[in-house]
């Protein structure tokens, strides 16, 4: 269970981080080693919180080699960022001349939208979401571009989505999960269409005219759903704060 506010001689990695996100104290162990940091820095990672930490304030009076730490994972997902901006903003621009409407989704989306700056809020692919009748124009946009599709099985019963990935001079490895629908589990027969979520959709400006995600409703709605029907309700801290930041949007 978790610990008294104030008794932090057992408070887990997972707990103390939560505390510092929600602007508590969170006062750094008195018996911590070198051991908790590392365990602190892995559990941030793994939580998707690392650079975001480096914002709060609670985290100015943990030790200086784990706010080091956390400093270089900031930095690190600031360049890749900026290559995966200049990438996407292609990627949007091809699908403007094609004629092909979409939607960013999920973790890009609430970077762009709801953080100070997208590279606060790490992510492993981008998400994009067509109409069902432009899931091959889509495909064929993004493989004229340089994307290759993975080998993931995908049609009516199986998947609603298909990952293309494209590596750069760099060796940076761009990833693209094209969605037709919003979820695979059956339980989940298109909560929201793509129409229904166009018909209310804003643009995003960070990333130019041909850029467009949903509204912040629809955001809420889509970062829920993916929680129960993707990752069994799973408490990934990123996720929560995301669900954090789109009710204080609204």
């Amino acid at each position: 269970g978790a610990a008294r506010r104030g008794d932090v001689t057992a408070v887990p990695s997972e707990a103390l981080l939560a505390m510092a996100l929600r602007g508590d104290a969170a006062p750094w162990p008195l018996d911590a080693d070198t051991a908790f940091e590392t365990t602190m820095l892995l559990a941030a990672e793994q939580h998707g919180v690392a650079p975001l930490l480096t914002s709060v304030p609670a985290v100015r009076r943990w030790p200086n080699t784990l706010q080091l730490a956390l400093r270089t994972v900031r930095r690190d997902e600031a360049v890749l960022e900026a290559v995966r901006r200049g990438l996407l903003i292609r990627l949007l621009e091809a699908f403007q001349q094609a004629g092909i409407r979409c939607l960013l989704i999920k973790g890009a989306h609430v970077a762009y939208m709801q953080y100070p700056q997208p590279w606060l809020r790490p992510r492993f692919d981008t998400d994009l979401l067509v109409a069902p009748g432009d899931r091959e124009r889509a495909g064929a946009a993004l493989r004229s571009i340089g994307y290759v599709p993975s080998n993931q099985v995908s049609g009516v019963l199986v998947a609603h989505q298909l990952q293309y990935a494209r590596r750069d001079r760099l060796g940076v490895t761009d990833t693209i999960d094209l969605h037709w629908k919003i979820t695979n589990p059956h339980l989940f027969p298109d909560p929201l269409t793509f129409d229904e979520l166009m018909a209310t959709a804003r643009t995003i400006p960070p990333l130019g005219k041909p850029a467009w995600g949903p509204s912040n409703v629809h955001a809420l709605i889509l970062a829920c759903v993916h929680r129960v029907a993707h990752h069994q309700n799973s408490d990934l801290l990123i996720w929560l704060y995301d669900i954090h930041l789109l009710i204080n949007a609204m």
